[in-house]
């Protein structure tokens, strides 16, 4: 398989040193002078030559590599970030788990193994007292004795809430917070729960700023889901990629989060404090600006999605627009399904976050761990950002995942 490493540019000179000498024009000038000699005509042939074939060769120098981060536009950035700031909330089950995931990348990384190489023999959704967590049995290698991967794991995970264990037959377990998530086995077991025709659904947010990376996006193997920004800069011009490639589009509907102030929704967004009437005309305005949408899904919206009023007013709204609600579940206490089930309007909802780390390994388990939950469930629904990492680990992942999984819009599932 191609490899997952990403290449670090090295950091180029900012700019061309400037003269500090206090000398006048009389001496720039008198430097300048030796150029002013006629050139032979075979010289600049030769340079014209010479450029033009180290122009080719950095073309397909930039053609082969993958896309450094700095390339992604800055507002595009991060808006990202701050919507990513509510994926894990802090000494969270879930965040734990993110923990262990990334420790493990690494880890294995240092022992000479592949991400690739992993197998997820199982993933589960399941609720801990309240708390969303994703329980995940794994197979790896066998070169890696479980004495050598439960050391490797002690000494990288930190010391404060994480137990790495090792029980019958080998198994490596690891606990976050004394709650089982990761099992590794040595061998996998005779049967693995599987149904037949697993689908799996990407949905791209916060689309509408950075267009070289929607057109990646569109241009992949496989239909993502387009959530454009009602008013993003390039908003039309991203509807009208997504039309062109039939894709399904969303409204990513800005909504108040917990963390309001420090992190601001953006423009027209909806927040708990608003009237019915502004509620309604705020989500008005929104719709109006994407009429080819299929659905709406939350930007942010951890502390707007569990208002049951103000969910109310969104999902009448939407059932009388025929459109479809993506909980994008920023929360654990979205009211979200429960709305949409007093509105009769076909619901949605989020199971994995792709890139809240911008590693393209990272992204690539998070991919292999949607593919094994759709297998277990029958459906699994992904939510990415437009990240030239992202996009990436896309290519990577639907070049080799299981023939069987297949991938599909939103609008080819029926709601839950």
């Amino acid at each position: 398989m191609t490899s997952l490493q990403s290449k670090t540019p090295s950091p180029g000179p900012d700019g061309p040193e400037q003269d500090s000498s206090g000398r006048g024009e009389s001496s720039w000038k008198s430097r300048l002078k030796p150029l002013a000699r006629p050139v032979p005509l075979i010289t600049l042939t030769l340079a014209g030559i010479f450029l033009f074939l180290l122009g080719l060769l950095v073309h397909d120098m930039d053609a082969a590599a993958p896309p450094e981060p700095h390339q992604v536009p800055g507002m595009a950035r991060a808006q990202a970030r701050m919507d990513l700031s509510e994926l894990y909330p802090l000494h969270s089950l879930e965040s734990g788990v993110h923990t262990v995931d990334s420790t493990l990348l690494q880890v294995l990384g240092r022992l000479g193994v592949h991400a690739g190489s992993i197998q997820f023999l199982d993933v589960r959704r399941v609720m801990h007292n309240g708390e969303p967590l994703t329980v995940q049995t794994l197979h790896l290698p066998e070169s890696i004795s479980s004495s050598r991967l439960q050391q490797a794991l002690e000494d990288a995970l930190p010391a404060d809430g994480f137990t790495v264990m090792r029980r019958k037959q080998g198994e490596v377990q690891v606990m976050v917070r004394g709650v089982p998530t990761h099992t590794f086995v040595g061998a996998p077991p005779p049967y693995l729960p599987s149904v037949p025709g697993p689908k799996v659904v990407v949905v791209i947010d916060d689309m509408g700023e950075n267009m070289a990376v929607a057109q990646d996006l569109a241009g992949l193997s496989a239909p993502v889901v387009f959530a454009i920004w009602p008013n993003a800069s390039h908003a039309a011009q991203a509807r009208a990629l997504a039309m062109k490639h039939g894709l399904d589009i969303l409204v990513h509907l800005p909504m108040e989060p917990l963390s309001y102030p420090e992190n601001d929704p953006g423009k027209e967004a909806l927040f708990v404090s608003m009237s019915n009437e502004a509620l309604q005309r705020t989500i008005q305005q929104n719709l109006d600006k994407v009429p080819e949408a299929v659905g709406v899904n939350n930007h942010m919206g951890s502390r707007f999605t569990r208002d049951l009023r103000g969910m109310r007013l969104l999902t009448q709204t939407l059932k009388q627009r025929r459109l479809f609600f993506l909980d994008s579940r920023t929360t654990s206490k979205s009211v979200g399904q429960a709305a949409a089930r007093e509105s009769s309007l076909p619901f949605y909802g989020r199971d994995i976050f792709l890139d809240n780390s911008l590693v393209v390994q990272d992204i690539f388990l998070q991919l292999k761990k949607t593919e094994r939950l759709a297998k277990r469930n029958g459906v699994a629904i992904a939510i990415g950002h437009p990240h030239p990492e992202t996009a990436q680990a896309l290519r990577f992942w639907l070049a080799q995942r299981d023939p069987a999984v297949s991938v599909v819009p939103l609008t080819a599932l029926a709601p839950q």
